[in-house]
């Protein structure tokens, strides 16, 4: 179809040009813009630059192409392209301000895109973005080539595309004094690291972290503060520059110079890589890492809401860890650790191992960052999924890593009755919170003695639990949480090496 101006699709002005997108239901979708010129050639681990202001007519009616990374049947690779700094927007109308929710995909910083279910919050009156952001060694990569001070690409592209929202969004009907940002795994982590960087300052205004990660250890530049924490083992932290080093080795190819490592295919960057992404404390973009940023009351001073599943262990093989390691560790930790996950021990170590990590890397990060929110005078939640599908009930030991994504953009339409009025809760708490910074939207001082209100940590200790059967109790949930937040505490002291 040609794009003319008689035609009769929906359209808005910005800085990237007159969009032309296309109308379902009650709501437009803007797909594929472009707020950042394509990072390749010199551009390659250099900050995203912004797009040209244009008035020309984008058709902007399909989905851009998603960043490197390995290939899958929901991806093919036909589908991917360094030149994916785009952008997707829905929204129910143009002339109404309403809260903006900006979506950012999980996927280990690795794999992952943009392309969701916006219609599904949009028709509830938000406007919602979706980001794309580079992934890999092509968005975390500080090689010692690469001067710095910032290796955090794929960060300073959310911070573009979040800029592009504060420039653009009132054309959609949104309202750029009111951005979320949300985000599952990766996501999350991103939407934590956002929260402790100062470059993302005035950027957004509340920010929900579903099964994210502030407490676990990440890469550190030559650039990062020193003293630093230990790493998972308890050893000395992990250099992002022999990471780097070792992975452009791998390559096969000329690294003898950055124009020769620009020159290397994108797919060659993402073949040569294995397991998940670690973002990189820099000393910039990234200061520390974000759980020790929230306890120096370094974070943004805005709502903040997070929380996680009762099995995100699910995730530990992804990890490329060593069971037997991690256990050794801990063991030497406290030899007496296993007495709370004595219920998993009884069925199987592994379990237990799995249920241990799941709780390490999420749940610990979501209670460290909502308590921390008392340092900035900031209320946050807490929320704990414990529930599963009835097809999922049989062979899984609890609510698996990424479950909450599918209960947030896709049960309601596609689920049992009952996984479909959870996600219509949730997606309830979620749209209140974008409206009125509190889950349980705009409550009067008398309503807060309620005991089935949604309070924050501050005000009740507690988490909001979303729970079908009788799997874990909060009060084993504390237990658990009380043991890994022990050594935590001994990480963050440093190496003893």
């Amino acid at each position: 179809m040609v794009l003319t101006d008689q035609d009769d699709l929906p359209r808005v002005s910005t800085s990237s040009g007159t969009l032309v997108g296309e109308q379902s239901g009650s709501v437009a979708s803007f797909k594929g813009i472009a707020y950042a010129i394509a990072p390749v050639g010199e551009l390659r681990w250099q900050a995203p630059q912004a797009v040209p202001a244009k008035t020309s007519l984008v058709d902007a009616r399909s989905f851009g192409p998603i960043c490197p990374q390995p290939a899958s049947a929901e991806y093919p690779q036909a589908s991917m392209s360094e030149d994916c700094l785009n952008l997707n927007v829905w929204t129910s109308d143009t002339q109404t301000k309403k809260p903006v929710m900006v979506w950012i995909h999980g996927g280990g910083f690795r794999a992952g895109s943009n392309r969701i279910k916006g219609e599904v919050l949009a028709a509830e009156g938000v406007v919602i973005v979706s980001l794309n952001y580079r992934l890999g060694v092509l968005g975390f990569f500080a090689h010692p080539l690469i001067e710095g001070p910032d290796f955090n690409f794929g960060l300073l592209d959310l911070i573009a595309g979040l800029r592009w929202v504060q420039s653009n969004i009132s054309a959609f009907g949104g309202d750029p004094a009111s951005v979320t940002v949300f985000g599952i795994s990766a996501g999350a982590a991103a939407v934590n690291l956002l929260m402790a960087a100062d470059p993302a300052r005035g950027l957004f205004h509340k920010a929900i972290a579903q099964s994210g990660y502030a407490t676990w250890p990440l890469l550190r530049s030559r650039l990062a503060p020193v003293p630093a924490p230990a790493n998972l083992l308890m050893k000395a932290a992990d250099s992002a520059e022999y990471e780097a080093e070792k992975l452009a080795l791998a390559t096969g190819q000329d690294c003898s110079d950055l124009k020769s490592m620009r020159a290397i295919k994108a797919m060659q960057w993402v073949d040569v890589q294995s397991g998940f992404q670690l973002p990189i404390v820099d000393g910039s973009v990234v200061a520390e890492e974000p759980g020790i940023r929230f306890r120096q009351g370094c974070q943004h001073a805005v709502p903040y809401l997070s929380g996680g599943n009762s099995y995100e262990g699910t995730i530990m093989p992804s990890y490329q860890i060593d069971p037997a390691a991690y256990e050794q560790v801990w063991s030497l930790f406290d030899p007496h650790w296993s007495r709370v996950y004595q219920r998993d021990f009884q069925k199987s170590p592994n379990l237990a191992r799995k249920r241990l990590f799941g709780d390490e890397r999420y749940l610990l990060s979501a209670l460290v960052l909502a308590d921390a929110m008392q340092l900035v005078a900031t209320a946050g939640w807490l929320y704990f999924i414990d529930f599963l599908p009835s097809a999922l009930a049989e062979p899984t030991a609890g609510t698996p890593h990424g479950l909450d994504s599918w209960l947030l953009f896709s049960a309601a339409e596609e689920g049992d009755p009952e996984s479909a009025e959870l996600s219509l809760r949730i997606r309830k708490y979620w749209i209140n919170f974008a409206r009125f910074g509190n889950p349980e939207g705009a409550i009067d001082q008398a309503d807060e003695d309620n005991e089935s209100l949604w309070l924050s940590y501050q005000q009740s200790g507690a988490w909001k639990r979303f729970a079908n059967g009788d799997r874990v109790s909060l009060t084993e949930l504390t237990q658990r949480l009380a043991v890994v937040l022990a050594r935590y505490e001994l990480r963050i002291k440093g190496s003893p090496e």
